[in-house]
Order: structure tokens, then C-alpha cells, then sequence
């Protein structure tokens, strides 16, 4: 769907909302306003989208408010830390599901929007890391262009650890 479209059909879900409706009434306010007709069926399925998607923009927030009370499990932490952790990490499931009954999320749409706002939340994570990971690769091609006089290649990469490697050796038997 376009953007001229998706315009179009808000315009048609505001006009419409709240109101009585039949095809030949959407047929003609479609029409008058040269926009492409839609059947009724096609009409609530927007609607339903459309309501949706302002319990989840009211929602939202509060996810994201819940995940900041994440905590990340150290690795060598002692166990009654991570068994601590893990049970607030567990309460923020919790108090997530409460969000999506108190906001009442339609259970047909509940695991889907579980899982997109999961994905979503992080695909940006992941992104961020390999945007930093990216420029950081960059910072060591422009210092590997500087110190070997051009672009970085596998001969480079030879060269420079069979040195290290002999300096190694050397420092070693020292």
C-alpha cells in the first residue's frame, strides 16, 4: 500500500468512525472524493488495524519502560545473584502480559504483537551494535591504509602477523 492509499483510508476511517455504515454509503463518499472504493469488509479490517494501532502506540512506552528494568546475567556473578536476577527478569514478563490484558490486546493479534515488538525492539539492538561495529572496522582500514600505504589486503595481513609472530618468538626467548 502506498502512501497516497494509506491516506485515502484514513481519511475514510475518520469520516466513518463511530458511525453507522453500509456499502452504498462508503461507496458514495468514496466516490465523491475520487478515491478508490472499498468494500465493507475491507473498511472494518482497517478500522480494527487502525484501533489496534493506537492501543499499541499508548502501550508501547510502557513496554519499553518495563524492559528498562532488565537486568543483564554476568557470567560469573554468584548464583543467588543470577537466580535474583533472573526472577526480575521473569517479573518483567509479568508485568509485560499485565500490559497487554489492562490495554486490552485482543488475543488474536497478543502473540503476534508480542513477537514484533520483540523483533523490533531488537533488530535495533543488533543494528546499533553492528553500526559501531562498522565504524570501528573503519577506523582500523583507515589505520591499516595509513600504516601500509593503500588498501588493506590478506598480503598485508600476512606480512604484518608473521612480524608479530617472529616478535613474539624473539621476546620469549629473552
Amino acid at each position: 500500500m502506498n502512501e497516497q492509499r494509506r491516506e485515502e483510508i484514513s481519511k475514510i476511517i475518520a469520516h466513518f468512525r463511530g458511525k453507522a455504515i453500509n456499502q452504498n454509503v462508503l461507496t458514495e463518499f468514496c466516490n465523491l472524493n475520487k478515491v478508490e472504493p472499498i468494500v465493507i469488509g475491507d473498511y472494518e479490517d482497517y478500522l480494527y488495524q487502525t484501533e489496534h494501532d493506537e492501543r499499541v502506540i499508548k502501550l508501547y512506552p510502557l513496554i519499553l519502560a518495563e524492559c528498562q528494568k532488565l537486568r543483564y546475567t554476568p557470567e560469573f556473578a554468584p548464583e543467588k545473584e543470577r537466580k535474583e536476577i533472573a526472577k526480575g527478569n521473569d517479573e518483567v514478563r509479568v508485568n509485560i502480559t499485565k500490559l497487554f490484558e489492562d490495554h486490552a490486546i485482543s488475543y488474536r493479534t497478543v502473540d503476534t504483537l508480542g513477537q514484533e515488538l520483540g523483533r523490533e525492539i531488537g533488530q535495533t539492538i543488533a543494528s546499533a551494535g553492528q553500526t559501531a561495529f562498522n565504524k570501528a572496522l573503519e577506523v582500523l582500514l583507515l589505520i591499516a591504509k595509513d600504516k601500509f600505504g593503500g588498501e588493506f589486503n590478506m598480503l598485508h595481513a600476512k606480512q604484518y602477523a608473521e612480524e608479530r609472530y617472529a616478535k613474539k618468538a624473539i621476546d620469549k626467548k629473552e
